[in-house]
């Protein structure tokens, strides 16, 4: 309940702070820039405009750079009919007009619709490989509004390479894995036995093959101490040399026969 005693602007003034003051907290709990339910990174990014502005009307451009040109390369819309094949491409104008001055002018490159009052906010990703491009509209909507859009740009940019970073870690992880079937599958038809070995930690994986080589039980394939307590008192201590002079990177590879403890 507000009870003005001073003029109206003092009043609006107030009413503007705690407008704002709302759009941020909403804006500070935002897990993520990504909405349950929503089927892309972007139609997120126009939901979250919708939720931390409390406005009806919102879109969303992530726009790709390509050298000197940009070109949109994804849309979303909330709370409007959009036809894609008109509102996708303006992202690269609206991306502009944000970098030129803001929100001023933007209404003459939208499709012709109910669409008014918008406001556009631009961000880089870090890796400055596309901008996030964000519209809010149909509401009565001012600067302070604009500044709050700005701040969710800013996220919903640095999302984007998170992600981007997400999915090249998983792609990565993928190949890793393929290649590891795919050596366990030639070491299987060579008969081979081999190791993975941590020298940091002193940690190594083996084989069940060099494990049988070697008559261990099968499941002993995570070792400490690889190798050390398997050579011979007599021959340890030349062992621990030529290891050393190998791993410092002393001399060619070498190859030697130790008497083992087995």
């Amino acid at each position: 309940i507000y009870q003005c005693d001073w003029s109206s602007d003092v009043c609006s003034s107030d009413l503007a702070a705690d407008r704002q003051l709302g759009q941020l907290k909403r804006l500070t709990a935002l897990r993520g820039p990504w909405r349950p339910g929503s089927s892309s990174d972007v139609e997120s990014f126009a939901d979250n405009v919708c939720m931390v502005l409390e406005v009806p009307t919102a879109a969303a451009w992530v726009v790709q750079r390509d050298a000197s040109t940009a070109t949109s390369a994804a849309f979303a819309a909330a709370g409007m009919t959009a036809d894609p094949r008109e509102w996708s491409g303006i992202g690269s104008a609206l991306l502009q007009a944000a970098r030129s001055g803001g929100s001023a002018g933007i209404e003459s490159i939208l499709p012709v619709g109910d669409v008014h009052g918008a406001i556009v906010a631009a961000s880089p990703t870090p890796s400055g490989n596309a901008d996030v491009v964000l519209l809010a509209a149909n509401g009565d909507l001012n600067d302070a509004d604009a500044e709050v859009l700005g701040l969710l740009a800013d996220r919903c940019a640095d999302s984007v390479d998170i992600r981007v970073d997400l999915l090249n870690a998983a792609a990565q992880v993928g190949r890793l894995q393929e290649s590891q079937e795919r050596l366990d599958l030639v070491l299987r038809g060579t008969n081979d036995g081999w190791w993975d070995w941590d020298l940091r930690t002193g940690k190594c994986i083996v084989s069940a093959r060099w494990l049988e080589m070697l008559d261990y039980e099968p499941s002993s394939i995570v070792r400490d101490d690889f190798w050390h307590e398997d050579i011979h008192d007599d021959d340890r201590l030349a062992f621990g040399w030529s290891l050393e002079r190998a791993l410092t990177g002393e001399g060619p590879s070498r190859s030697e026969e130790h008497t083992s403890e087995l």
